[in-house]
């Protein structure tokens, strides 16, 4: 295992993330995350902020990349979810990373398709999620679900 540091100039801080060396999916810090993370630093220096004061929810955090970095960024309070396998890993990254964070973070286990689960999570402002092409459907499905919560219309983009 080692550690992977991502660099957000605009706050002046950066992530450490713990990963595998080598992995599946939830070990290793993958490309797409840190394209989103990034994406997401770019945005909040413009005018339409989406994450400062913003509730945040990641599905499929992996190691958490793309969430920490919502908390890093501004975001009130953010919800780190993925399988009861992963959770280990996704708990020492964001304890690792608290410090440097914004507000909340927490992580909370959520198998998609599981309704006990999902109607635990509050509604979020904001749903995150990268590099679950594998999952599209799922991903869809827990996001329409979540926002039914609050009866709001379920829109997404794919």
């Amino acid at each position: 295992m080692f550690t992977r540091e991502i660099d957000f100039e605009s706050v002046g801080r950066s992530l450490q993330l713990k990963q595998e060396v080598e992995g599946d999916v939830g070990c290793v810090v993958w490309d797409a995350a840190i394209v989103l993370a990034k994406y997401l630093e770019v945005r909040e220096k413009g005018k339409r902020k989406l994450l400062k004061g913003s509730s945040v929810v990641e599905l499929g955090a992996g190691t958490g990349c793309v969430g920490l970095a919502a908390a890093l960024l501004g975001a009130s309070h953010v919800t780190l979810t993925d399988l009861p396998e992963l959770l280990p890993l996704l708990k020492i990254n964001c304890a690792q990373n608290t410090p440097n964070i914004h507000g909340v973070a927490e992580v909370q286990q959520l198998t998609w398709g599981n309704t006990h689960q999902i109607q635990a999570i509050e509604v979020p402002d904001v749903i995150l999620l990268a590099d679950c092409i594998y999952y599209v459907l799922g991903a869809s499905c827990v996001y329409c679900e979540i926002s039914e919560q609050q009866h709001h219309h379920c829109h997404h983009e794919l």
